[in-house]
């Protein structure tokens, strides 16, 4: 474990999602260069009934805990085991950054959170009266780890070595959080009344009509994740195009490590009259009604730099010297290439596939092995408490058809309940891994070089476009990197510690940029979620089908169009 991290001062704040902070290091010593603090967010503390069920779901596989002597350096080790022992194996070790745990004192959090301004929280600056009474708080020691910070190219890279091309580009990362990549909702443990709905779009689909009710988004995404997983070329730089087109928080892009702004603000008018009365301290009035109103019409929704246009051509102009217009399409090729031949997507589709039970049964199995088990569960899931009418193909219009469906539901859940505990444990430790997967972070990090790379055209595994390769090996990595991977096999195969690695950094040719380009693909985002999460997720899930179900109603003409879909969709393999 890592207990050296120099002076607080020489952490910068990099980024943050809903678990952690991400801080970069800009010092000298060695150890720290290249390198990123990923420092959990506090959590509430867990009642002894959740420690204990957390324990038994994850002994059996990552060991016992320690938390006993030391709770932040257990939870951090621990982590590391689930991403080591249980992700990377699934999703490739090579694509996978080593993390290593670290210990922090209450000292240094405190003072890395405060000259961060992430303790306290608020705004882009920093309360100082606030901040001098937060140096006086005390700061229990966080869950942290030491990573690779992969919006950069390493030292180590082509860009650097000797006669391989010197880079010509500042590194420019594309972070992708591509969402789940099949259509669910046809497990039995499903109330019958959500079955049609969840399998007519994907959940990323349904989740954007939430967004918009909430203000959140000026207008739905077109991305679609089954066309990213499809494994048709031009289904996968579809999704690519998408995603550039409205990137809201499922596209990022890094320039030399730092964080772009690729569009505007995109709130609608009740949304930001809502920030305007919370930040003159007054309380927003809602409209009568409000709860049914849906999304104002499309005249009143800031649409400000929605679409990521002249900004993107604008930070792509160093990558990829084209013509303004030109360069997007060649990022896509460059992107939709490295993506074929690295061969991630199967491995994260496989991944988010573990669990073969929905949220709904999840959350049942997770109450009742918690011992919280409430009868209203599945009324405050069902069509009828959201006031919306059963799908009308749900049942086929027949009394005895509901009759039954809702039977073989109650069936399946107490099935689900009454299995063996070891089974039960698996199947949480199963829906955690594919949660995971379903919310991990690719990261793509590419950089042009000066000239053609001398071993290129010597077989050094650098492949041309349309060459293939995708599946399985990485037809990109030197031999040493293949004899590494085939050692880890044999390490597995024998019992033995796997022993991570970083991704390593390869090189592929964009023929639209008549140039080479050293990248590297990394899976991020790893983090193990507290089963304590369940219940929000359930949560949820319960409001997206209720948003759906309303944005179908109101712009398509009820449920007709929904069984439409479903039959379109029925071909899609379900693994839920």
């Amino acid at each position: 474990m890592v207990t050296e991290l120099d002076r607080p001062e020489l952490w910068s704040f990099k980024g943050e999602g809903n678990a952690n902070w991400v801080f970069a290091y800009a010092g000298s010593l060695p150890l720290l260069v290249g390198k990123v603090l990923r420092v959990r967010k506090p959590r509430p503390p867990q009642d002894a009934e959740q420690a204990a069920l957390e324990e038994a779901v994850w002994a059996p596989v990552l060991g016992p805990s320690t938390a006993a002597t030391n709770a932040a350096g257990a939870a951090a080790a621990r982590e590391q085991a689930y991403v080591q022992q249980l992700l990377a194996p699934l999703l490739g070790q090579h694509h996978v950054p080593h993390q290593e745990p670290v210990q922090t004192s209450p000292s240094f959090l405190r003072r890395l959170l405060v000259y961060s301004g992430c303790l306290p929280s608020g705004g882009n600056g920093l309360d100082f009266a606030a901040a001098a009474a937060a140096e006086k708080s005390e700061v229990a020691p966080g869950v942290a780890s030491l990573m690779p910070d992969v919006t950069l190219l390493s030292d180590s890279s082509p860009t650097a070595a000797p006669g391989s091309g010197a880079a010509l580009s500042p590194a420019v990362c594309i972070e992708l959080k591509p969402k789940c990549g099949f259509i669910g909702g046809g497990c039995a443990t499903v109330h019958p009344d959500n079955r049609p709905i969840k399998r007519s779009r994907s959940r990323f689909q349904l989740h954007q009509m939430l967004k918009l009710a909430e203000g959140k988004v000026a207008a739905c995404s077109a991305y679609d994740p089954q066309d990213l997983f499809a494994g048709d070329p031009s289904r996968l730089r579809a999704a690519l195009n998408a995603l550039l087109d409205q990137p809201q928080n499922n596209l990022l892009l890094f320039l030399d490590g730092q964080k772009q702004q690729l569009v505007g603000r995109q709130l609608s008018r009740k949304r930001r009259q809502k920030e305007q009365h919370a930040a003159a301290g007054e309380a927003a009035v809602e409209p009568e009604g409000d709860q049914q109103q849906q999304q104002p019409p499309e005249a009143e929704i800031d649409q400000q730099q929605q679409q990521a246009g002249p900004a993107l051509e604008e930070l792509l102009a160093a990558l990829l010297p084209l013509p303004a217009g030109q360069r997007r399409a060649a990022l896509v090729d460059l992107l939709a290439g490295v993506l074929e031949r690295e061969g991630v997507l199967p491995c994260l589709l496989q991944a988010q596939q573990q669990c073969r039970y929905d949220i709904e049964g999840i959350y049942q199995l997770y109450c009742h092995l918690a011992g919280t088990l409430t009868p209203e569960v599945q009324p405050a899931h069902s069509a009828a408490a959201d006031g919306s009418s059963r799908d009308s193909d749900s049942g086929g219009g027949s009394a005895d058809a509901t009759a039954e469906a809702s039977s073989a539901h109650a069936a399946a859940v107490r099935q689900l309940l009454a299995m063996p505990l070891a089974e039960a444990h698996a199947v949480l430790r199963s829906y955690v891994v594919a949660a995971t997967a379903k919310d991990c972070a690719i990261m793509i990090t590419l950089q042009r070089l000066a000239d053609t790379p001398p071993a290129a055209s010597a077989g050094d595994g650098a492949v041309e476009p349309g060459s293939g390769g995708g599946s399985g090996t990485n037809p990109h990595t030197d031999g040493q990197e293949l004899r590494e991977s085939q050692q880890q096999q044999q390490q597995q195969q024998q019992g033995q510690p796997l022993q991570a690695v970083s991704p390593p950094v390869c090189r592929t040719y964009c023929a639209a940029a008549g140039a080479w380009f050293a990248y590297r693909l990394a899976v991020v985002d790893l983090d193990l979620k507290p089963l304590a999460k369940i219940p929000k997720h359930h949560q949820l899930d319960a409001a997206i089908l209720a948003a759906a179900r309303r944005h179908l109603a109101d712009n398509s003409g009820g449920s007709g169009s929904l069984g439409a879909a479903e039959a379109a969709g029925a071909g899609v393999t379900d693994r839920m």
